[in-house]
């Protein structure tokens, strides 16, 4: 597997195949970084796009999907967190994430808070990062949270 973070968007059919031939089989697909709720849809139907084109390619692929904790205590919100239990239903959506604090307020820890709880609920995994930016502080968070 190989860290789509890479963007499988930015990347032709002929650098998938270079991927193939270094002996790349598979990818974990995530929605791209957004920080406006009204995004967060097109984002996940981007992430399940290049998910059927790098299947199509032969590649063993999954996705996950998680409202980003960085909209926490925004209008809109509670919309996206009520479609999230239907997009983790979706073909080839295997877990729940990424979710990481990006400045560690009380409105993202309730929105990490309220994901992990439903994944408990649906049974499904965590994808769990840490920032770059105040790396000590926001791990030590996230940390307390789990």
């Amino acid at each position: 597997m190989f860290d789509a973070r890479l963007t499988p968007a930015g990347l032709s059919n002929a650098d998938l195949e270079t991927l193939r031939q270094f002996g790349v089989t598979g990818a974990l697909v995530f929605a791209s970084t957004v920080e406006r709720v009204d995004d967060v849809t097109a984002s996940w139907n981007a992430a399940r796009s290049e998910l059927s084109r790098l299947q199509s390619l032969g590649f063993d692929v999954v996705t996950c999907a998680s409202v980003p904790v960085v909209l926490g205590g925004k209008r809109g919100v509670a919309a996206l967190v009520a479609a999230l239990p239907k997009q983790l239903g979706e073909r080839g959506v295997m877990a729940l994430g990424p979710l990481m604090l990006h400045r560690g307020t009380e409105d993202e820890a309730e929105l990490f808070l309220e994901q992990l709880t439903m994944a408990r609920k649906l049974a499904r995994p965590v994808i769990v990062s840490a920032p770059i930016a105040r790396h000590d502080a926001l791990t030590t968070k996230t940390l307390a949270l789990l």
